[in-house]
């Protein structure tokens, strides 16, 4: 949409911190891009960004603006969604942020997947972060739905549904623990542990039962478990991992995960969180709706 398109210019300067950077972006010229950002500023006889020798940052007016123009772009979203639905399209874009601490090609991907599969136009944007930034990325509009182990809940958040997590030890097929068919904590911090990143949600539980029990690891790697991947597959190393209940024990080739004792740790949950008052688009709505219905069904 036309009138759209100066809150899109702000925008893109604001993501950039650069008019250059911006200008390159949306494949206009840097000179361009200015003339049009003063044009904006001229008519709002207020400056949008303060200039520094490094780029620009928004300012307080910026700030306000830019606000508005996300909740603009969004609505202008949920718009575009509802009239495709009235055409029978089933098209639009939901946008996810999910925990650092979940597995997200587990539970999670098979929801996603059973959506697409009944919803093939719709496309998703999944943003893997920490659980404390997925407040802000619901409020700033970059994402429609969280999934977080330990959300910021305030005003400006709401709580769609929860499921409880289950959490695994990830070992190589011929590693000791295999003969089992759970794992006790101890057992678990008895090999050198690939661990999640400091400040995580999932490192602050796996902290918090380790201090409970007066025990101990050793960490040979802190980061997305992903990365350590070949150094579990080669060596005697035990990997954590939490998924949403009710997924798949499916691990690729030459890695297995074996639950680890339930009472070992601190009760979690997988939380759904959406901006509060935001009216999401058809298609995020719908996604929120058929996750509520999962989830109906477990002990939360």
């Amino acid at each position: 949409m036309q009138h759209l398109f100066p809150l899109r210019l702000v925008e893109a300067i604001a993501k950039a911190g650069s008019i250059r950077a911006a200008a390159a972006e949306l494949s206009i010229t840097p000179s361009a891009l200015n003339r049009r950002l003063l044009s904006i500023e001229e008519e709002l006889d207020a400056p949008l960004f303060e200039r520094t020798t490094v780029g620009v940052r928004l300012n307080a007016a910026g700030e306000l603006f830019i606000s508005h123009a996300r909740r603009q772009m969004a609505d202008m979203d949920r718009v575009r969604s509802q009239i495709e639905d009235l055409k029978g399209a089933r098209r639009g874009r939901i946008s996810v942020a999910i925990d650092d601490g979940l597995r997200a090609s587990g539970r999670f991907a098979s929801l996603l997947s059973r959506y697409q599969a009944e919803h093939p136009g719709v496309t998703f944007s999944v943003n893997k972060i920490r659980s404390s930034q997925i407040a802000d990325q619901l409020a700033d509009y970059s994402a429609d739905l969280g999934f977080a182990l330990w959300p910021t809940l305030d005003n400006s958040v709401t709580l769609a549904t929860s499921a409880p997590i289950c959490l695994h030890a990830l070992v190589h097929e011929a590693h000791p623990l295999t003969r089992l068919d759970t794992v006790r904590l101890d057992q678990f911090v008895g090999f050198p542990c690939v661990v999640p990143g400091m400040n995580g949600a999932l490192r602050m539980l796996l902290d918090a039962a380790v201090s409970k029990k007066n025990l101990s690891y050793r960490a040979i790697f802190e980061g997305p478990i992903e990365c350590a991947y070949d150094r579990i597959s080669n060596s005697d190393a035990v990997g954590l991992e939490a998924d949403m209940a009710g997924a798949d024990t499916v691990v690729g080739t030459g890695k297995v995960r074996i639950p680890l004792r339930a009472d070992d740790f601190p009760r979690a949950f997988a939380h759904v969180v959406q901006l509060r008052g935001r009216t999401l688009s058809i298609a995020a709505s719908r996604f929120a709706e058929m996750v509520k219905l999962e989830f109906a069904g477990f002990d939360s």
